[in-house]
């Protein structure tokens, strides 16, 4: 079977957003882009991945004992660091799409950023893995 790099497969250039930026800003930047997740990037480091799940789910520590108003001002206060996953996972651009798929698989998530030299060159996702193990098979 063929080997498919990660840099032939990966989105670049990726869309990153700060760890201080407003939670309705990455919400509305992967809704308005059509995309699910965001790496956190903090000067040039990668500090943690956050989902369009993660910001649409988001709620205060005691959110059923606030009022509605209430919640939704916490929520609108609320940044990037107080639900992303930090330290995520990475993957080289040199890394096979069978990699991407084992470390999918077993740590059951999907998506990767691609890392080279400490920055984010790039993401790549299930559907990304997908395709290209189906682009060799037929």
């Amino acid at each position: 079977m063929k080997t498919i790099l990660v840099r032939e497969r990966m989105s670049k250039p990726v869309m990153t957003i700060d760890s201080q930026a407003k939670l309705a800003e990455a919400h509305k930047l992967m809704h308005d882009k059509r995309i699910r997740r965001l790496p956190v990037v903090d000067n040039g480091k990668l500090v943690g991945i956050v989902t369009l799940l993660d910001t649409s789910e988001a709620r205060p520590e005691g959110a059923d004992k606030m009022r509605p108003m209430a919640m939704q001002a916490y929520i609108a206060m609320m940044h990037v660091s107080d639900v992303m996953t930090r330290n995520p996972i990475t993957i080289s651009p040199d890394a096979s799409v069978v990699d991407v798929a084992r470390l999918m698989a077993k740590h059951k998530i999907s998506g990767l950023p691609v890392v080279e030299n400490g920055a984010v060159v790039g993401i790549i996702t299930e559907s990304d893995t997908f395709r290209a193990i189906l682009d060799v098979l037929e």
